[in-house]
């Protein structure tokens, strides 16, 4: 059995996230479940769409377990791997759990037949090593899938998660921001940088989703405060950026005090040859 051999040394961005996560477990699914596709499916049941019954799926920055809840509804044997122990704690009862990063997993090479990471892989630092390790522990012709976040979309007129942005951008205009990830794993060119067929991989495919998320403004903005730029809990930053948004996103209530939110998401996969 040959386990990674990657030195475990978190970074500073690293540590950020996993303060963060200590704080607030389960933010990701709390923002993310309640939107639906044009289908009806979460993003988490999209992303879990092709996952093989029966054998082992690697659940990448598993966070609070929803992608593996997802993979075991279908039939799949999730291992939920994260680097925040507060997340795995929150991981269903009777799902495999496992402290351990990305770029340092603990298997043996070839022992994974699938796996998937949900809005998580544009967040980690030394890409390159995540990458690798991917291309050590699957099996040949095993898959890779992860949900990517694409922003609020260009073309759909006025939204929430257009105005949040804005907000950030007004109130935080010079502050500094922490900058997390490698701009190459959230794109399908950056992809193909990065999962070479010399790293051992190959048909790589980007299909574009729209995840609704139409809500109260109050539940709204929960949704969206639940963001690495704005910290836990109450804070001068944090209610400035609470009041920019609501007077931005004020003109787009209808008569229920509801507002439109849209997301895209990019559901992403390549395969190990």
């Amino acid at each position: 059995m040959v386990l990674s051999r990657n030195v475990q040394v978190p970074s500073a961005k690293e540590l950020f996230v996993r303060g963060f996560h200590a704080l607030a477990p389960g933010g990701t699914s709390r923002t993310m479940l309640p939107g639906k596709l044009s289908d009806g499916r979460t993003s988490y049941a999209w992303l879990a769409d092709g996952a093989p019954a029966g054998a082992s799926v690697l659940d990448l920055a598993a966070g609070d377990g929803a992608a593996s809840a997802a993979l075991l509804a279908r039939g799949a044997r999730p291992i939920a791997v994260d680097m925040s122990v507060a997340e795995l704690q929150c991981v269903p009862v009777g799902i495999a759990r496992i402290c351990a990063r990305a770029q340092a997993l603990p298997f043996a090479d070839a022992s994974i037949a699938h796996a998937v990471c949900h809005m998580a892989w544009m967040l980690f630092d030394d890409i390159e090593l995540a990458v690798a390790e991917l291309a050590r522990v699957l099996q040949p012709r095993a898959w890779f899938v992860a949900m990517l976040g694409g922003g609020p979309p260009a073309d759909g007129g006025p939204e929430a998660f257009g105005c949040y942005i804005d907000a950030l951008a007004s109130v935080l205009a010079g502050q500094p921001r922490v900058a997390l990830g490698d701009r190459r794993s959230k794109s399908e060119a950056g992809w193909l940088q990065l999962f070479t067929p010399a790293m051992g991989f190959a048909n790589i495919s980007f299909e574009r989703g729209v995840l609704v998320l139409d809500g109260p403004v109050d539940e709204v903005w929960q949704r969206l405060a639940e963001s690495y730029d704005l910290a836990p809990g109450p804070s001068p930053t944090r209610c400035a950026v609470e009041a920019e948004f609501r007077q931005r996103v004020a003109p787009l209530c209808d008569g229920r005090g509801w507002v439109p939110m849209r997301w895209v998401l990019w559901r992403a996969s390549v395969q190990r040859r």
